[in-house]
This record gives C-alpha cells, structure tokens and sequence, in this order.
C-alpha cells in the first residue's frame, strides 16, 4: 500500500490518548476547509512526548512499526500532518478524509 498522509488535530494533556472523530476546520496556513483526525493525547506538549506519543498511538491504528510514521509538519501546533509508510491498516474513520 502507498504512503497515506493526513492531518491531525491534537489535544495534549488528556486522561486517555484517543481517537475523537473527524473534524473539518480551516486550516491555519491555507484557510481551505481541511478534514483532520481529532486526536486526545495522553501527554504533555513538552519536550516532544505529545509528539512521541501521537507517533506511537499512529504506528499501532495502521499496524505498522515506528520507524513508518513521520510527523511532516506542526512539530510545535496543534495541528499536525503525519505520514505513514506503507500502512498494513488504514482505519475506517479515515476513509471519509478528503
């Protein structure tokens, strides 16, 4: 399967790391309407453990190893674009991503 880009919204700080659902905002650099994944993030923004985590919960919804997700963008934001490698899974949610 090809590489599969997305972009995500995070919520860092969460009881649980979660998938919220879908949800169309405009995004901040383009101000085009853009579908992201909502996602709750069981760590804090601080020294790159949201973003370990986000990489981690990734990696295991598209069944693939670390080393395949790569954030590509939004390293300080809340809205984030990720890239998973050849994902042996894509989950049904993301399906309905523009």
């Amino acid at each position: 399967m090809p590489a599969f880009a997305f972009f995500v919204k995070v919520q860092p700080n969460a009881k649980k790391t979660e998938i919220l659902g879908l949800e169309t905002i405009n995004h901040p650099a383009s101000n085009i309407p853009t579908s992201m994944l909502k996602i709750r993030l069981a760590a804090p923004p601080i020294d790159g453990k949201a973003n370990q985590v986000l990489c981690a919960f990734i990696a295991k919804q598209f069944d693939v190893p670390l080393r395949q997700v790569t954030l590509q963008s939004g390293e300080a934001s809340k809205i984030k674009r990720i890239l998973v490698d050849q994902p042996k899974v894509i989950p049904a949610l993301l399906n309905d991503i523009d």
